[in-house]
């Protein structure tokens, strides 16, 4: 293996073993709200609270809640801008009972108390356009040179320190780019 070659590819590899390190968040959590705990199961959809498991859907901006007997309880949140009044629609069965089971919308706040993040903050587009960039100005520095720069003169040559700093830059956009997949 070659300088050229083992530049390149070590630090990728080491990148790759780095990242590859990252634990995975955990889809059970526990949530205190108003002095009592909530065990949330978002594999299974459940919240549960002194034995009483509840099971949750989410569709959209609607939450539906389906209790131990069965009753069920649902809001949809209509939005509304930040910092005013959102509006929401309710409804529930006939057998739902507050007295005996936590209100839904107790069981709602808990749903969304330390919520963890739902999507990616990342842009896959932008990492293989650095992926792109980077592999082209660390492999062939001189022409990454020659188009940015050196057009503009004649019969004109790059220095050393011009194409180390070329190729120094492919590494780092590499590196952001792997880094655009996993964030």
């Amino acid at each position: 293996m070659n300088n050229r070659t083992a530049a390149f590819v070590l630090p990728l590899l080491l990148l790759l073993l780095l990242t590859g390190c990252r634990e995975k968040p955990s889809l059970i959590r526990t949530v205190t709200y108003m002095d009592q705990e909530y065990t949330v199961d978002q594999e299974k959809q459940t919240i549960t609270h002194n034995g009483d498991v509840y099971h949750y859907r989410i569709l959209g901006n609607e939450i539906t809640l389906e209790y131990p007997n069965q009753a069920t309880y649902s809001r949809t949140d209509m939005g509304g801008a930040r910092n005013t009044l959102r509006t929401s629609t309710m409804g529930w069965s006939g057998d739902y009972d507050t007295d005996r089971y936590v209100p839904g919308d107790v069981l709602i706040d808990v749903l969304s108390v330390n919520s963890p993040p739902s999507h990616r903050r990342g842009n896959p587009m932008i990492g293989l356009l650095l992926l792109a960039v980077g592999l082209w100005n660390t492999i062939s520095p001189y022409s990454s040179w020659y188009v940015s720069h050196g057009w503009r003169y004649k019969n004109a040559e790059p220095s050393d320190l011009a194409l180390g700093l070329t190729r120094a830059g492919g590494i780092f956009a590499i590196l952001l780019g792997v880094l655009m997949f996993f964030v």
